[in-house]
């Protein structure tokens, strides 16, 4: 299966790369460029491909989106440059090639850190983490595949047919959600005929080896004149324990992982509008990449367009204050220009925050968790939310924000971190209105908080491995050490730092503590294990059994999610019930589901519940634990007190009439529903 994970993998890479890099090119912005922010692009095209279809009501192939965008894309670009074959060269830079090498270290890098972090830690490349959050998240992704429907603005679970007449338990025919990230993992899932589970994980690869790091070399490239701090930065992309690793191990918040890993395209672009170095056109075309991004965070996850403003404001200051003065306008007014801005900005968000379309999220239960020292202390050190101190890593960011007080260009980058240091230790230590106000569009949460002050720490840290090696070099020089000997050892302090930051300190001997990369590394292997699984390998080949028994007369299936089934669709692809935690009790539940999960032991004797199991079409039982639901070592320690909740599920045993028992193993049972 690995096989299979490596061209869902390889697929996916295309899909986010070769539509946006041709529809890009056609703007006339160079190649490296091109390629960095196609992403954005191409997630934008495939939802917006994907909504309309949906619209049209047209049960789509992958090929009826993949190809035609595929062939627009090209097109564009070949109409666009058709005419101009011979100025191609103008576009061309003399830092190209220098630029490619470091985009190339980013991803080699990227690659590496996340194949040995994410990828060796996997199970097998079907496992997958059985968080509360995982569920949907492999249930779209199936559902996507097997309904054809990509459209963001109706994500569902169920299709039409089963919520009109059969297993669905709801009446809700689906409802905007940003799974952006869905529609890619389910088109790769698709095209290659992986299945979900190994969709996912070869999507997290993608975005998180390839995609992120590759949109965090565009920015270093465009934000930093020496190259040495952006070869530097390839390291320290990665490193930090907040961010993309932390979003692994919590919700899982995968969505969120994809819409901050092409986050710094944003940023970059944003940035670039107000460039001084930019012309007319090239505004614009930074410009319409801004809003392309804009889309594809409204499409993945909106919060990320906040992590822009909070991110990228700062540096657009400082990029308009030089902007204008360049055209020579005064300082005092240029000053008074960038306030005005900065206070439109700032009330602009107030109102976003006032709107009822964001008062559930801003107003999101999240309580403080710690005192506001301590909540200081953990942004500084980098323990923030759930991870040890990284002191190596909070070392080298402290030396480049001091470094970066007396380079003015780079100022920016430091009150971008200090904002974001604010807002974690207000999320981390208060309650109340200024906490929502800044908190509150990413629901109150420090895990996804404490991601904005990894992000913005990046450039930071790059900064500080520079002054750290540019201080050995300095100090070679004036002990009159040779050169090349001096650039040897400045390259093993990088490289004894690199893997102080990633390798386990228990394979080197140093210290006793676990570091952060040891518990990422613990947490990851943790959550693929087979013996902590809610959903055992034992429960899933039993579930593919019952499918076998089932295939002659196929029906809906009666479950109860928090044994683990609610996997099942998205993993076996079982018509189960229920396909979600949070099903049972919404005000969009059947009155027949209601029936069903109370009462149905009682269907021999009870006419209202035989009724509402036939307009389900339930014709079969599904338990995975009978003896009793939830493993103490489950990942899952959400909801097992809800058992009463399916009462008249967990109910029925091999006595219970009404039942015929096709398949029992341990404590799993497979009934059909007689008559």
């Amino acid at each position: 299966m690995w096989g299979l994970f490596f061209l869902c993998a390889l697929v996916i890479l295309l899909l986010l790369y070769v539509p946006g890099f041709f529809l890009v090119r056609s703007f006339s912005h160079d190649s490296l460029m091109s390629l960095a922010i196609s992403p954005i692009f191409s997630i934008s095209l495939y939802v917006i491909a994907g909504v309309l279809l949906g619209l049209l009501g047209i049960f789509a192939e992958w090929w009826m989106i993949a190809l035609p965008i595929a062939v627009l894309t090209i097109g564009c670009f070949g109409i666009s440059h058709f005419p101009r074959r011979k100025e191609a060269s103008i576009y061309r830079n003399s830092k190209t090639g220098n630029d490619w090498l470091a985009l190339a270290l980013y991803v080699v890098v990227g690659v590496v850190i996340v194949g040995l972090f994410f990828v060796r830690d996997l199970n097998g490349p079907d496992s997958f983490a059985q968080l509360y959050d995982n569920a949907s998240h492999l249930n779209t992704i199936r559902y996507m595949v097997e309904n054809g429907n990509y459209s963001i603005l109706y994500t569902s679970l169920y299709s039409v047919e089963e919520i009109s007449s059969g297993i669905a338990p709801t009446v809700s025919s689906g409802s905007f959600y940003p799974a952006g990230w869905h529609v890619v993992t389910a088109l790769g899932s698709a095209i290659s005929g992986a299945s979900a589970p190994i969709a996912e994980n070869a999507s997290l690869f993608v975005f998180m080896g390839i995609v992120f790091p590759a949109s965090m070399a565009l920015l270093m490239l465009k934000t930093f004149s020496d190259r040495l701090i952006v070869l530097l930065g390839s390291f320290i992309t990665l490193s930090f324990s907040a961010f993309p690793w932390g979003f692994l191990t919590f919700g899982p918040l995968y969505s969120n992982l994809a819409a901050y890993a092409v986050t710094p395209l944003a940023v970059c672009s944003v940035a670039s509008v107000f460039s001084v170095d930019q012309s007319k056109a090239g505004r614009l075309r930074w410009g319409i990449a801004f809003l392309a991004a804009c889309f594809a965070f409204f499409a993945l996850q909106p919060n990320a367009v906040f992590t822009v403003i909070v991110l990228a404001a700062p540096l657009c200051a400082a990029n308009l204050m030089g902007s204008l003065s360049l055209a020579g306008v005064s300082k005092r007014r240029s000053g008074l220009i960038c306030a005005s801005v900065v206070l439109i900005l700032a009330l602009a968000w107030i109102v976003a925050w006032r709107l009822p379309f964001f008062e559930g999220i801003v107003t999101y239960p999240w309580p403080p968790f710690e005192g506001r020292l301590q909540a200081l202390i953990g942004a500084l050190d980098l323990s923030l939310r759930a991870y040890p101190s990284q002191l190596l890593l909070a070392g080298l960011v402290l030396i480049g924000a001091i470094w970066s007080l007396f380079k003015k260009k780079y100022r920016a980058l430091t009150v971008s971190y200090a904002i974001c240091i604010v807002m974690f230790v207000l999320c981390a230590s208060s309650d109340g209105p200024l906490r929502s106000l800044l908190a509150g569009f990413w629901y109150n949460d420090a895990y996804r908080i404490a991601a904005l002050v990894a992000l913005s720490s990046i450039p930071l840290a790059s900064m500080g491995m520079y002054v750290v090696f540019r201080a050995v070099v300095a100090l070679g020089a004036k002990l009159k050490i040779s050169k090349p000997i001096v650039c040897t050892v400045g390259c093993l302090v990088v490289l004894f730092g690199v893997c102080f930051i990633y390798r386990p300190s228990s394979m080197i001997g140093i210290g006793d503590d676990e570091p952060a990369f040891e518990v990422v590394d613990s947490k990851l292997i943790w959550l693929s294990a087979e013996d902590v699984r809610r959903y055992t390998v034992e429960e899933s080949d039993f579930v593919n059994n019952a499918l076998d028994l089932a295939k002659d007369d196929p029906g809906g299936i009666v479950n109860i999610p928090y044994d683990g089934s609610v996997f099942s669709y998205g993993s076996n692809g079982a018509n189960v019930m229920f396909r979600s935690y949070m099903t049972a009790g919404a005000s969009s539940e059947k009155p027949e589901s209601v029936l069903v999960r109370e009462h149905l032991d009682e269907i021999s004797d009870n006419e209202s519940v035989k009724n509402a199991a036939a307009a389900l079409n339930a014709k079969y039982v599904l338990q995975l634990d009978a003896g009793g639901i939830g493993a103490s070592s489950s990942s899952l320690d959400d909801g097992v007190a809800d058992a009463e909740t399916y009462n008249g599920i967990t109910s029925i045993n091999e006595d219970t009439p009404g039942f015929s028992l096709l398949a029992s193993e341990g404590d799993m049972r497979f009934y059909k529903i007689d008559g």
